[in-house]
């Protein structure tokens, strides 16, 4: 009878020794997760946006051309700005009076208060990349008579 009582004892210590090295065990293998932050970026080319005209009842198209050195054309029916610089900093972009905010590879334009002027479920003040044409190809030379 003594030796069944020593043999639990011993079995009991041995369960409980294993259950606090599971715990640490456990402890150790948690990682941290850390999410990366993928920053905007202002890709170049032509960018085309429609804007209301209240006065008209209908809608224009505006223009906004990311050029090298960090200077952009912009044209609506009002404005017509040439190799005008910008600053790009914090998914912000800027130049003259304009403020606007890239996203998703799409160009906001924000309003006075630092919003986005658009209306949701709106396209409208929103400036999408235009495709670049690719090259015409040149036609195939016929083959010669035999």
């Amino acid at each position: 009878m003594m030796k069944k009582m020593m043999g639990i004892v011993a079995l009991s210590m041995m369960l409980f020794a294993c259950g606090g090295n599971k715990n640490e065990e456990t402890a150790d293998t948690t990682a941290t997760v850390v999410e990366e932050v993928v920053a905007p970026e202002l890709q170049m080319g032509e960018y085309k946006a429609t804007f209301p005209m209240a006065d008209k009842g209908t809608a224009e198209e505006a223009t906004l051309v990311i050029k090298e050195g960090n200077l952009c054309d912009y044209k609506t029916s009002t404005e017509d700005l040439k190799d005008v610089p910008y600053t790009f900093a914090e998914g912000k972009l800027t130049f003259a009076d304009k403020a606007f905010e890239v996203e998703n590879g799409m160009i906001y334009m924000l309003d006075q208060d630092g919003k986005r002027a658009n209306v949701e479920g709106s396209q409208e003040y929103i400036f999408m990349l235009v495709p670049a044409e690719a090259p015409a190809e040149a036609p195939a030379e016929a083959a010669p008579a035999k």
